[in-house]
């Protein structure tokens, strides 16, 4: 039981360190956004072009054939010298990162408090059955949430784009559009499947949790 004890001591430590660095991030960040210095260069986001290119390529039987680029990808950065190009710097990352703070502190928070908890021997009990529960939930809200920013982000800064910036030979889909929305399924915007089914895979340990609660319920009857 010894090596167990350290080992559940050193992972609530670490835990417990996340979480901390989430509270320091929470403080750091709007200082970071609202102390911003034109002369350093700053990702807006990520943005999809629409790109009448055509390539030739070779084949080796010797003809040509073209092959033709629809759209191109990428992350805008420039250097935010107006204050519109500030606030939608501040407006999407404050929302991306504030959101992935939050779920990162009640992570950590909720893990350190179930290693507290075995620690002292607390194993199958209510207390550890609903935090399991909540960081199953947490995992899949984590994945959903990761995809809707994408979703919210992506024609908040094209549409910024569209309105204060020009491409020669492209041409920035529009956010109302259904080339826009067509682009953003399934690579511009991705879901984390995985995580969804390892917070269903927690979920499912819940009921182990739950079988192992009753039965200590039900010996503490019998004594």
């Amino acid at each position: 039981m010894k090596p167990t004890s350290k080992l559940i001591t050193n992972v609530r430590r670490l835990f417990a360190l996340g979480r901390g660095i989430t509270v320091v991030g929470a403080v750091m960040i709007p200082i970071h956004l609202f102390i911003q210095r034109t002369d350093i260069t700053h990702d807006l986001g990520e943005v999809s072009f629409k790109s009448p290119v055509r390539v030739a390529k070779n084949t080796a039987d010797g003809t040509n054939r073209t092959v033709e680029i629809e759209n191109l990808r990428g992350n805008l950065s420039l250097q935010l010298v107006t204050p519109a190009e500030r606030t939608s710097h501040r407006t999407v990352w404050s929302v991306t990162f504030g959101v992935g703070l939050i779920l990162a502190f009640f992570a950590c928070h909720w893990i350190c408090r179930l290693c507290r908890n075995v620690g002292n021997g607390e194993i199958f009990s209510d207390g550890n059955l609903k935090l399991v529960r909540r960081f199953g939930w947490l995992l899949i809200a984590e994945a959903v949430a990761g995809f809707a920013a994408q979703i919210w982000s992506a024609p908040y800064v094209a549409s910024y784009i569209n309105a204060s910036l020009s491409f020669r030979g492209l041409q920035v889909a529009s956010p109302n559009s259904a080339d826009f929305l067509s682009s953003m399924a399934p690579t511009s915007a991705d879901l984390a499947i995985s995580q969804i089914i390892y917070g269903l895979l927690v979920l499912c340990l819940t009921e182990v949790f739950r079988q192992g609660v009753k039965l200590k319920q039900e010996a503490d009857l019998t004594v």
